[in-house]
């Protein structure tokens, strides 16, 4: 993160680059020492390795109150942008109270949803309007790119983020791997943390599915160690077997969602928690007793797919990320 920093810290001056428009120092005018520079620096993956807990000063002094915005904005998120941004895009929209306020989400890399003649086109008709004033925004509160197993998208405009038609459904492990909205039964199920964790699947499904918001996943989990870092993450499976994957912000096999959470932050948030958004407080460390079982309700990311019929829906539950089988 250094190096990245360095590149335009403050105070380099007329050792730092010269901006192209206005032809000025991009660092700012004075010219400091490389010994004033590297005193100045803080190496912020230093500083979240030193602090874990949400209340620390390096987190306290970045928070931002975003009830204070009141202003236009347009939130441009990626459903690819799994571990990135999305999460920043869609938590934003919800908490701004601005009376206009537009969220989009499109696919592919973020480049090329953003910057390419897509991405310009609704950012230009935006600042047109806001900020010229001219009659360029007649769009819905919400535009998303939803995402088709092919690949392609099918576009859609929505009146608000979440979706108030969700028909918010639970899926329950079977014992035989099954993936079900049945209940089951208790029973136990242990996979290596080097390994590749265990997979739940539906059969094949006999209509379509589109799934579009966040998920969440409640499990009962148990560790030799007292701490343990669980990731789900979301599977399609197509009719031959093969794992649906997504071009991606920086990958270009994609999953469908993932979420993941260390055992010893599980502490909810019970003010904001919801079924399908489980708030962590972050505040206190509770670690696992080796062999005694503990609630972990596991936040995954919003993400966007529809499954046709005779597809399946899958889940894998890891330790630590799960990297999926690539088509050959």
């Amino acid at each position: 993160m250094q190096w990245a920093v360095a590149a335009v810290q403050h105070g380099l001056g007329e050792y730092g680059q010269i901006g192209a428009i206005g032809g000025d120092y991009l660092s700012g005018p004075e010219t400091l020492k490389k010994k004033e520079l590297i005193r100045n620096r803080k190496d912020y993956i230093e500083e979240i390795e030193d602090n874990e807990l949400i209340d620390a000063d390096v987190y306290r002094r970045r928070q931002i109150d975003l009830s204070k915005i009141g202003i236009p904005v347009l939130s441009c998120g990626n459903w690819g942008g799994n571990a990135l941004h999305l999460r920043g895009n869609t938590e934003g929209y919800l908490a701004i109270p601005s009376k206009e306020k537009y969220l989009e989400i499109h696919g592919l890399e973020h480049f090329t949803g953003f910057y390419t003649d897509y991405g310009r086109t609704v950012q230009q008709d935006f600042l047109d309007h806001y900020l010229k004033g001219k009659d360029t925004w007649h769009r819905a509160p919400v535009h998303l790119r939803l995402r088709n197993v092919d690949g392609t998208f099918t576009d859609r405009d929505e009146q608000e983020w979440l979706l108030a038609r969700t028909q918010w459904t639970k899926y329950h492990l079977q014992q035989d791997g099954g993936l079900s909205t049945q209940e089951s039964d208790d029973f136990r199920m242990s996979f290596k943390a080097d390994g590749r964790g265990v997979n739940f699947f539906t059969g094949p499904l006999k209509e379509e599915l589109e799934i579009t918001g966040p998920a969440a996943a409640s499990l009962l989990v148990s560790s030799s160690t007292s701490d343990a870092d669980i990731v789900v993450t979301l599977r399609v499976l197509d009719p031959d077997g093969n794992d649906v994957s997504f071009v991606a912000a920086n990958d270009p096999h994609g999953v469908i969602a993932t979420g993941w959470l260390r055992a010893s932050h599980r502490k909810l948030d019970t003010s904001k928690s919801m079924p399908y958004r489980p708030y962590h407080t972050h505040d206190e460390l509770q670690p696992l007793r080796p062999g005694e079982q503990a609630q972990m309700d596991v936040e995954i990311w919003p993400t966007s797919v529809i499954i046709p019929k005779g597809y399946r829906l899958g889940v894998n539950i890891g330790e630590g990320i799960t990297a999926l089988p690539r088509r050959t």
